[in-house]
């Protein structure tokens, strides 16, 4: 039997940025995965209503993964088209399917990307990755990939993945560099007119200045 091994990383991206294709693009190369799916989500239950236009953020991750001119990697808009409410769970579970079904056959692992963060526990602002729905059969579906950030490194992300790792979950710890960018930082600058090229391709640049994204009020964390 064929194994494909396929990343999954999902996010608002509002918006997308050179981190998330950074991950992204070590991920692919690190794990040796013949895929990543970046997956705009649509209505995440865990996040405040400061977000752009779902169609508006899909077009800027399409744009961005273009922009790499890596083939491998992918701009899903599965989230978008499916009704209700966005669990990861489901998505994983979904795209599993669709590429077993799409290779006959095949088996796929599933390697879900995520940012440290979501491993501390009782954070006010975090969604805490051990009480997501569905967070056993997640374990079970999908490796997670957790990448280091900001004051959060590597050694402190091992330190609290231990508490998913007693609940079975497989978890690899990718010891990467955190880059200084953060979509909270982008439309900071946007709103004050500064710069922004160092941090998205040019042609996400052009589409949110095109479109006067985010030049309302902004959350107060990132």
């Amino acid at each position: 039997m064929t194994k494909l091994k396929v990343g999954v990383l999902g996010g608002t991206f509002d918006p997308v940025h050179n981190g998330h294709l950074l991950v992204a693009q070590k991920a692919l190369e690190l794990l040796k995965l013949s895929q990543v799916y970046l997956v705009t989500a649509k209505s995440p239950p865990h996040k405040a209503s400061y977000l752009a236009c779902a169609e508006h953020r899909h077009s800027l991750v399409e744009k961005a993964v273009q922009s790499t001119g890596v083939k491998e990697l992918v701009a899903s808009r599965l989230e978008l088209d499916r009704p209700g409410t966005s669990y990861t769970v489901d998505t994983v579970r979904a795209i599993k399917q669709e590429i077993e079904s799409r290779h006959e056959g095949s088996q796929c692992e599933v390697f879900l990307i995520t940012s440290a963060e979501y491993l501390e526990q009782g954070k006010a602002g975090v969604h805490f990755l051990g009480d997501w729905e569905g967070a056993d059969e997640l374990f079970r579906l999908a490796h997670l990939v957790v990448t280091p950030r900001r004051q959060i490194t590597a050694a402190i992300a091992s330190e609290w993945a231990e508490s998913l790792l007693a609940r079975g979950a497989r978890v690899t710890v990718l010891d990467l560099q955190s880059p200084p960018i953060s979509s909270l930082l982008i439309k900071r600058r946007l709103k004050a007119g500064e710069p922004i090229a160092d941090m998205v391709p040019a042609a996400v640049e052009a589409h949110i200045k095109q479109f006067s994204l985010y030049q309302g009020d902004l959350p107060d964390f990132d």
